[in-house]
């Protein structure tokens, strides 16, 4: 069984297990992986990250450690797919990437105690954070 997928088929996003040297999809038919165009693998209706958690980033913000985390949204259509183009604005000279973990909540939690949190995560992922530091002066988190 091969690693679950998601595709732009025919338009349209669709599911489906990379077999091989093919996408498997969901719905019937299959799809060269070399001709297939990724979309992220998740469809989040928020995406929700911790602002300051590196080290080093504090100290090159010339920041201090929050004594609570911070956090800040990012919108879906933030997200990209494998092989993707990362478009960055005209006139823009520092993108910056960071390696990330990417927790997947994958029910709806609200008023849930530390000790249950766990429980409602689907799974994780690595992702790659890029931001713009020619606009971080803008960024308060």
């Amino acid at each position: 069984m091969g690693r679950r997928v998601r595709i732009l088929h025919e338009g349209e996003p669709a599911w489906g297990r990379l077999e091989g040297e093919e996408v498997v999809l969901d719905e019937g038919g299959r799809v060269s992986e070399a001709e297939a165009e990724y979309l992220a693998p998740v469809e989040p209706t928020k995406i929700l990250a911790v602002h300051l958690t590196y080290r080093s980033r504090v100290e090159e913000y010339a920041a201090r450690t929050p004594p609570q985390p911070s956090y800040f949204l990012k919108p879906p259509t933030t997200l990209n797919g494998h092989r993707c183009v990362i478009r960055r604005p005209r006139g823009t000279e520092f993108l910056n990437y960071e390696g990330e973990l990417a927790v997947i909540v994958g029910r709806r939690m609200k008023g849930v105690s530390e000790e249950d949190a766990l429980s409602y995560v689907g799974g994780y992922t690595c992702a790659n954070d890029v931001g713009l530091h020619d606009f971080r002066h803008a960024d308060r988190g």
